[in-house]
């Protein structure tokens, strides 16, 4: 049984120690999984308008982590990373259009 096994030794309580203090580190890691999975279901499982909004939300996630990644919009291939549909697309290519001319007096956006 489990408690004659802790009883034995056989089963640390540092394991948990461990491993709490381990999920408590990736948590943003996590985090970052558990939206992609939720997204990426939503996208497979949806139909109509409703895939079309999944889509967007698709689309954006990654930009946004492209942004975080990369720190440059005009490294961002709009069209393959929107699926090509094209309000996405659009969507993507004015927030590189409003970044790129966000440091012009007067800003642009």
């Amino acid at each position: 049984t489990l408690i004659a096994t802790v009883q034995q030794g056989a089963f640390s309580p540092k394991i948990f120690v461990t491993t709490g203090w381990m999920m408590w580190q990736m948590k943003k890691e996590i985090k970052t999984a558990y939206s992609w999975t939720t997204l990426g279901a939503s996208y497979v499982t949806s139909r109509g308008e409703k895939k079309e909004a999944a889509q967007c939300k698709l689309c954006n996630r990654i930009v946004d982590d492209l942004l975080d990644a990369t720190g440059d919009v005009n490294f961002i291939p709009c069209t393959q990373i929107c699926f090509g549909f094209k309000a996405c697309t659009n969507m993507c290519n004015k927030i590189k259009d409003v970044q790129n001319n966000a440091g012009s007096y007067p800003c642009v956006s």
